[in-house]
């Protein structure tokens, strides 16, 4: 942070509390026809069962090449939770059937299992939204920690003592069915406002699997 550094505006930071650990999912189901009907199926299958989510944001837009795309974010306070949700649930069992191939409807998941000492929040508010949804604590702040270049560095605890390099090189290619596993260090960064209408874009298409994991 720069000296004297003063910010321009107030912001805050969601308490993390004591847990050492998050689990942050987004599954996408995309189509052309606006048809929600696979939409709320797969809704349905998210909240069900014992390792469901501890919170869902929805959230619709349609994209350039105008297809429709519902987007649920998904977050656990238990990493063990989502990944028995990730391998046992039936909405495990829904997106590995190969029948999604065949069909007009796309289907994507982006996940994360992130270590609380890697992650970082920032809100203009203190209105929780987000991860900040898994705790009652209040906002931490306001906090000088923004507003100048590093600042999203500063905020993650593990940078004072981690230059967190990152050793991937290139971007997976596109196939039917696409399953990408991070490496050490992937960065995900989530923009929108309380409302849920979280900024997100999709590359999915109909008839295609994407599946991207970080760790």
């Amino acid at each position: 942070m720069p000296d004297q550094w003063i910010p321009p505006v107030p912001a805050w930071s969601a308490d993390r509390g004591d847990r050492s650990s998050l689990a942050i999912a987004y599954y996408g189901v995309q189509h052309h026809t606006g048809d929600s009907r696979d939409s709320e199926a797969s809704f349905a299958l998210l909240r069900h069962g014992p390792d469901a989510p501890d919170y869902i944001e929805r959230g619709r837009f349609n994209d350039l090449a105008g297809f429709v795309n519902e987007v649920f974010v998904c977050y656990w306070r238990d990493t063990d939770g989502h990944a028995r949700f990730a391998n046992q649930s039936a909405f495990a069992r829904w997106f590995a059937d190969d029948a999604l191939l065949s069909g007009d409807v796309g289907v994507w998941v982006e996940a994360f299992r992130i270590p609380m000492s890697r992650f970082e929040t920032l809100f203009s508010t203190q209105c929780p939204a987000g991860a900040a949804r898994l705790t009652d604590n209040p906002m931490t702040g306001p906090i000088d920690e923004h507003g100048y270049w590093g600042g999203m560095r500063d905020r993650i605890p593990a940078s004072d003592r981690d230059e967190l390099s990152s050793a991937l090189d290139s971007a997976p290619s596109i196939a039917d069915q696409t399953e990408t596993r991070g490496r050490r260090l992937v960065l995900a960064v989530r923009t929108g406002v309380p409302d849920g209408s979280g900024q997100r874009h999709c590359s999915a298409i109909a008839g295609r699997k994407s599946h991207a994991t970080g760790y």
